[in-house]
């Protein structure tokens, strides 16, 4: 197939890779740091196309201090020669990269999966990445689809990275996927069949990112257990019944579905695991017990300096992210209302 970027014709290189609503590839005669993401044939449409146009010019109008470089936003609309209809869009190549659950911690070995990292050093992935949430957030974006597909990790600084950009919500450009394993009861569900779309909040970007960051420090997912009554992980996780609750002995939660947890091998491993986080990793597991036990939503972060070394550079993203209309920070915000307002372009 034989694309246009910038009016410049070039052909794409099929690598086997696919992403949500289409396939990746790369570009043969231009730069091997820059892929394409070719949508399926549905997808093609002039709403998408508006889409992605309004995340390019938002990202271009902005300073990130670095974030930039971590994120696979689209860069440039790419159309088809012949036609020179929109089908997909420029963005990053993240080569030597992992999945972030390729390297999670193995509750059968009790080691990470990478045995290169340590509890410390996925510690501070956890801080990264809240600290882009946080970032992404303040210049009005908000993530939406927040699963471990979307998150790789650099192979020897563990710097983690957000693929899959295209699928978040922008203003009233919403988000049409879900990962059920990751998402917030608060997300509502709008229109039927391919109209279908979900709108997310940065209470609902919080709590997805701490399931996934939970699972990649703890080694399973905080509702995969099974207590002396049986229930499905989606049942617990509706009724946020965690294994937390079980550590907190939190007995308004745990007493009408078992107060025991059902014997296995894997859950008290678990348990275990959590125990070793609440002991070396006070704030984590605070974290952790804040959001599935309490049912709150804060940004993660430690008493150490806000600087985070991102690769070679040492940024300070707070500062460096300039944005005129900021999206709340999470309902824990005093102006809620008001932020919640200008977020979805509302008016009393």
């Amino acid at each position: 197939m034989k694309i246009l970027i910038k009016n410049q014709e070039y052909e794409l290189q099929d690598i086997g890779k696919f992403g949500r609503e289409g396939e990746i590839y790369s570009i043969k005669g231009y730069s091997s740091s820059k892929l394409a993401k070719i949508y399926d044939d549905e997808r093609r449409t002039a709403y998408t196309e508006r889409k992605v146009t309004a995340i390019i010019n938002k990202f271009r109008s902005l300073h990130w201090g670095g974030l930039e470089d971590f994120v696979a936003f689209p860069e440039f609309p790419i159309y088809e020669a012949e036609s020179r209809k929109f089908c997909g869009f420029l963005m990053k190549n993240f080569s030597v990269h992992s999945d972030l659950f390729d390297n999670r911690y193995d509750l059968r070995r009790s080691v990470f999966k990478n045995e290169k990292l340590d509890d410390s050093m996925a510690v501070s992935v956890v801080v990264t990445l809240f600290t882009f949430l946080q970032a992404l957030h303040k210049a009005g974006f908000i993530l939406g689809d927040i699963n471990p597909d979307n998150i790789l990790l650099e192979a020897e600084s563990f710097v983690p990275v957000l693929i899959d950009f295209d699928s978040i919500q922008l203003g009233t450009f919403y988000s049409n996927t879900n990962r059920q394993a990751y998402i917030d009861t608060s997300v509502r569900a709008d229109g039927y069949g391919s109209k279908r779309h979900f709108i997310y909040t940065t209470d609902s970007d919080i709590y997805a990112l701490a399931i996934v960051c939970y699972e990649f420090i703890i080694g399973i997912h905080p509702y995969f257990f099974q207590t002396s009554i049986p229930t499905d992980t989606e049942f617990k996780k509706a009724r946020e019944l965690s294994m937390l609750d079980y550590v907190e002995n939190n007995v308004s939660k745990t007493s009408g579905f078992g107060f025991n947890i059902f014997e296995n091998p894997a859950y008290w491993a678990a348990l275990h695991r959590l125990q070793k986080i609440k002991d070396s990793h006070k704030e984590l597991y605070k974290f952790f017990r804040e959001v599935f036990v309490e049912n709150r939503r804060k940004y993660f972060s430690t008493k150490e300096s806000k600087y985070y070394k991102l690769g070679t550079k040492e940024i300070d993203l707070e500062d460096d992210v300039q944005a005129g209309d900021l999206l709340p920070t999470t309902k824990e915000d005093p102006d809620e209302l008001e932020l919640f307002m200008k977020q979805f372009g509302l008016s009393l």
